[in-house]
């Protein structure tokens, strides 16, 4: 019975082997769905598009760009991890997925068990930016402001739980300081409102519309950045370490997953179109000129990376109280 049993899953093995090649072979065949989940104009549909280009030209198959909005990026997860597994629906993600388990208790998928990351392209940091009316020029002056004034200054973000959001509590976690937390719609609404004096500081990305030409312009100004090597995009602002606030970390990444399942022979033609994609020069004069740093990492180290944020992000913003 044993031997049978071993000969009937050696045959098994087999006659996938024709299958799993096939596959490779023939993918991709038709048209391909970059899901970005987030409207256009910002890192999300950078992103997405800059894929989307590459791997039509790539390909030679058609690759559309789909904004799918709504409930805090969940309806486009949603979407993707629903969708069949074969390398035709894809999702841009970013660092905002590792929030989920936290601010959403009743979500319907589990972001790190039922995607397949492809690959992480391109990370950039925060920029502790303020008013160019608020009295501090630099980082040590402006905790001393904050420090001094509990309660009196307003950090604003693109909403609940986004990443300048977390990166703002993370701040004043590490600076002991009591700043207010106003959220807007979108992250373009909160540098309206911080050019406007409505808000004093902004945790803004590198990718946030306008924030390196109005920081040359002295309408904000950029005292620091987090992570551990100054933005290219504002080489002279110095990182929190160097303005002396070690430890302010955040992050915010992007990458592509499909849904889980996906065979792995999709998701490695997929890992070598990022990976192809970031060798070109006028790719990564771009993704430059938007502060961060090309990333390129293998499916596992992508999945490795996010299953270990999401479990310490997880935690921190379970302490907030955070809830969507």
């Amino acid at each position: 019975m044993t031997s049978r049993i071993t000969t009937l899953l050696l045959a098994v093995v087999v006659l996938a082997l024709p299958h799993s090649i096939a596959v490779a072979q023939s993918y991709p065949n038709r048209t391909i769905t970059v899901v970005v989940p987030s409207p256009p104009g910002g890192g999300d549909d950078f992103i997405g598009r800059l894929f989307a280009q590459h791997l039509g030209e790539a390909t030679g198959q058609p690759v559309v760009v789909e904004n799918l909005t709504g409930a805090g990026a969940t309806i486009a997860y949603a979407s993707v991890v629903r969708a069949a597994p074969d390398g035709y629906r894809l999702l841009i993600t970013n660092s905002g997925q590792t929030t989920f388990p936290a601010l959403y208790s009743n979500l319907s998928f589990d972001p790190v068990e039922n995607l397949e990351p492809v690959s992480l392209i391109f990370k950039t940091p925060f920029g502790v930016t303020v008013t160019s009316k608020l009295n501090a020029r630099t980082l040590p002056e402006f905790i001393q402001l904050a420090k001094s004034s509990p309660g009196k200054l307003n950090f604003g973000s693109g909403g609940n739980g986004t990443g300048n959001h977390i990166a703002g509590e993370l701040f004043k976690k590490l600076t002991g300081t009591d700043i207010v937390h106003v959220p807007f719609k979108g992250a373009g609404p909160a540098m309206t409102a911080l050019l406007g004096g409505q808000i004093e500081v902004m945790f803004a990305t590198m990718t946030t519309a306008g924030l390196a030409s109005q920081n040359a312009a002295g309408t904000v100004r950029v005292l620091a950045v987090s992570g551990d090597k100054r933005s290219t995009s504002l080489p002279a602002v110095p990182t929190a370490a160097e303005a002396g606030l070690e430890g302010y970390n955040a992050l915010i990444w992007w990458g592509v997953s499909a849904p889980k399942g996906t065979p792995p022979e999709v998701i490695a033609r997929l890992n070598a179109e990022v990976r192809s994609m970031l060798q070109k020069p006028a790719v990564r004069q771009k993704l430059q000129d938007m502060g961060g740093v090309p990333l390129g990492t293998s499916s596992a180290e992508a999945k490795e990376q996010i299953a270990r944020e999401t479990k310490e992000l997880t935690a921190f913003v379970s302490t907030l109280g955070i809830k969507q």
